[in-house]
Order: structure tokens, then sequence, then C-alpha cells
């Protein structure tokens, strides 16, 4: 097939130069991509250089090639040789497709791949959806490639609850730990989750099939007085075989994206290295899960409102908050509000020294012809104006 063919192209030239320069944005897809390019191209004893693509400036080395990942170019480069991953793996730059998934199926020519990075891809899948994690369009755009990419053995799609960890995980653990869909007063609320049960009836007991149905009317009852799209707790989901280092590939969407508002962007590339870092991730969602909550609890609240602005003749969500922007997981928050439904696709955050976009949030296009102050997993503005320039709509 041609992307193969292609890539081994890509391979060849990589090894001719003897150096790389990989440009990616700070989006789970892109930066899983990185981590598995990094890893085979370490193997072939290639130099590799990495740059999220606000960074990426003005590139140091102009002999060995750059590479674009998920990146637009926005104009022409002199002096570089400036690549496109796209045309190496056979997909249409025009695509909403998983670009990870492309070059998986690609690596599976080249060496067995770990089944963690399988599902570390799976994840990277899963990000790309602009509303919630479980569109099932998503899946089903995704069809064939997943076939080809992913191994049988690595997941199944079941029809079951959509909580964080179940059916792996026991109820009351599941129900506590899932952020999409949000279920105030259970989520990240263990008080809260056995108070639910036990009322129910359905702490410490097996869930039959008539328990099953009026827990999820119970919890869809809750979510429906808040939530402003629909939101299914039953349904198709992704449920992997295997739990050695994770037990859902939704709830890692977000332990990534957690850890992408903290800034561990260099950790994140390495992934595909040192897959055990997921740990080190892990306990950071943790660690975050409070501030989590109590941001998100106050917008459903009503206490935080909110605001639908117009930002370049598209809607956008405003936040205004009382805190650091720099200590909150905006994306994190920003997802769990766009699967319910409250925000708009692209959310801007504010506080009493001025605007914060989460990074994901930031058009990648290189060269870049605006800078910005990056602390954290967010991009820094004074006004709203510098943010209309900068942000992907």
């Amino acid at each position: 097939m041609k992307s193969r063919k292609s890539f081994s192209e890509l391979l060849a030239l990589a090894r001719s130069y003897k150096a790389i320069t990989l440009v990616f944005s700070p989006q789970i897809d892109s930066l899983v991509s990185a981590s598995l390019l990094l890893r085979l191209l370490k193997d072939e004893d290639v130099d590799v250089q990495l740059a999220p693509f606000y960074e990426a400036t003005k590139p140091i080395d102009t002999r060995s090639p750059i590479l674009l990942l998920g990146v637009f170019q926005r104009s022409v480069v002199s002096g570089y040789k400036v690549l496109h991953l796209d045309d190496f793996v056979g997909r249409d730059p025009r695509s909403s497709l998983s670009l990870s998934l492309y070059i998986l199926r690609n690596l599976k020519d080249i060496w067995i791949v770990p089944q963690e990075l399988e599902v570390l891809v799976l994840a990277a899948l899963l990000s790309r959806a602009q509303s919630s994690i479980y569109d099932e369009k998503l899946l089903q755009v995704h069809e064939q490639l997943l076939r080809e990419a992913v191994s049988r053995g690595v997941y199944e799609v079941v029809d079951t609850l959509r909580l964080f960890g179940y059916p792996h995980a026991p109820l009351s653990e599941a129900l506590e730990r899932t952020l999409e869909p949000y279920i105030r007063g259970i989520s990240l609320n263990k008080d809260g989750v056995i108070e639910f049960l036990k009322r129910l009836g359905l702490y410490d007991s097996i869930l039959r099939s008539e328990d099953r149905e009026r827990l999820v009317n119970e919890l869809e009852a809750v979510v429906v007085d808040y939530a402003r799209s629909k939101v299914e707790l039953y349904g198709s989901k992704i449920v992997l075989k295997s739990t050695t280092l994770i037990d859902d590939v939704y709830e890692l969407v977000y332990i990534l994206h957690t850890a992408i508002d903290s800034g561990d962007i260099e950790k994140l590339l390495i992934i595909g290295i040192e897959p055990q870092l997921l740990d080190a991730f892990r306990v950071r969602y943790v660690m975050l899960k409070h501030d989590i909550r109590r941001v998100v609890d106050s917008i459903l609240a009503g206490e935080i409102h909110p605001k639908r602005i117009v930002l370049r003749g598209a809607y956008v969500s405003l936040i205004e908050l009382d805190t650091d922007l720099k200590r909150i997981p905006l994306f994190t928050i920003h997802k769990i509000l766009r699967g319910l439904g409250i925000v708009e696709s692209l959310t801007i955050f504010k506080d009493s020294e001025g605007y914060a976009v989460p990074l994901q949030m930031v058009e990648p296009r290189w060269p870049l012809d605006m800078e910005f102050n990056v602390v954290g997993g967010a991009a820094l503005f004074k006004s709203i104006e510098e943010v209309a320039k900068v942000v992907q709509y």
C-alpha cells in the first residue's frame, strides 16, 4: 500500500540525515504520535529533537528535516526541509481521523507493538471527540482504521454502564471516579456515592439487570437537571481486556488531559518509551480532583456563570474565576462541561490578571506569527483581542 511505502521512505530519510526535528501540538493525538515516532527513531539511532509548535519558531539546526505532526504550516520557510507526517502515513490533512492510529498501523509492519502503546493510541483517538468521549460516530468513522491498527485482543466494544473503570472496578468506585458524565453529588464524592447506593439498596450488592435500569434512571435524573445535551449512562463502550497498566481508556483520556494542563508535556513525550509514567500521571490526576470538583460544582450550582460571547463571528464560552488560573486544570474542566453541553467547543478563562486559554485550544500553526506566554498547560493573554488571534475556531 502507498501509505506503508511512504512510511518506509520517512524512515529512510531520517536515517540518511541521522537527525530530525519533530514539531508537535500539545494535543493528546499529536503528543502520542510524537512519542511513538521518538521510540521508533531512537531504535534507528536517529537524533531526535522535539519542540511544541509555539517554541519552534526558529529551529537551530537547518541541516536536518523538520517533521510537522498535526501542525499546520502557515508559510514557506526558506532554508529548511519541512515535511508533513500526513504525507507519509496516507492521511488526508483535512481529515479529522486520528494521526496516531495511522502511525500505529504502519508500526505493526516494523516491530511488535506493546499493548500499553495500543491503549495509548485508543485514548488518543477518543481525545478527538468534539463533545462527549462516548460519541459513537467517532468510532464509526475510525472503524476500518481501528481494525487495521489495533489488535482485537486489546479491547472489545460492549453495551455497559458508561462509568470510569466499569465493569472492571466495583460500582461504588466507578461512580466516584467518573468525570464524564459528571454526576453532581456523586462524581469525586465517596460519601455521596455511599449515600446514593444505600438509598437504592445497591450498596455492596450484585447488580442485576432490573437494578441496572433503575440505577441508570436515577443517575440520568440527576444529570438532566443541569445538562444541556443528551447524556446516556448506558450504551456502547470500549472495554479493555487487560488492566495491567490502566483499566479504563476513557479515564485515561482525562488523565492525559490533566497531565497537559499541569505542564507535563516533556514527560508525555517519552511515555512511548516509559509507559510506567502513567502511574505518575494518575497520581497527579488524583491530586487535582479537589480543584476540579470545586470549580465544576460551583458552575453547576449557578455560583459561576459561563458566558456565551462572539469572537470573530464564532460563539465561544467565557468563564471568570476568582482563583489563580495557573493552578487550575482548565482544559479538563472544559471537557467535563463540554460533555454536558454547558460550554461551546472553545472556552476562554478569565481572572483578575487577564485571560487564559488551554494550549489544546491554540491553533497549532508553524511558524508562529504571534508569541505568547505559556505557564503550565495554558497560554496567557492580557486582552481578548490577543486571544482571538491565536485560538482554533
